[in-house]
């Protein structure tokens, strides 16, 4: 998976265990500091652009742009897609188990969306109206 800036300017993306940026401007990606314990993968980003969240180690979690200590947002089973909506509003896929969130900060999740039997919900994004959840 990939994420972009809320800018357009920098793609994250997840190889060899960690999280790196690119800017589009640049030709080298750099590696994002704190990303590498437990192998940080699926990328999103802030609305800010100042915070990349991953999920590495069963848990969520959010790193400063610039890189730093990795803040644990919550225990969570590998996620089915992941966005950083308005609000301070992270939204994760859990599959049969529906659409959960988290606030940016962190806490417990809980569930917001729920699926019919049979049915699967993953890659929740946010829409601008900070209301509705395409999944």
């Amino acid at each position: 998976m990939v994420a972009l800036s809320p800018d357009g300017t920098e793609l994250i993306y997840q190889a060899d265990g960690q999280l790196y940026r690119r800017r589009f401007d640049q030709l080298e990606a750099t590696a994002i500091p704190g990303t590498s314990e437990g192998g940080g993968r699926s990328p999103f980003v802030s609305p800010d652009g100042e915070w990349i969240g991953f999920w590495a180690g069963g848990q969520l979690k959010k790193v400063a742009m610039s890189g730093g200590a990795a803040v644990n947002l919550c225990d969570v089973e590998n996620p089915w897609g992941v966005s950083w909506g308005t609000g301070d509003t992270v939204l994760f896929g859990q599959g049969a188990a529906g659409i959960w969130q988290v606030p940016g900060t962190g806490g417990t999740p809980e569930v917001v969306i729920t699926v019919e039997d049979g049915g699967m919900a993953h890659g929740p994004q946010m829409l601008p109206d900070g209301d509705s959840v395409l999944f």
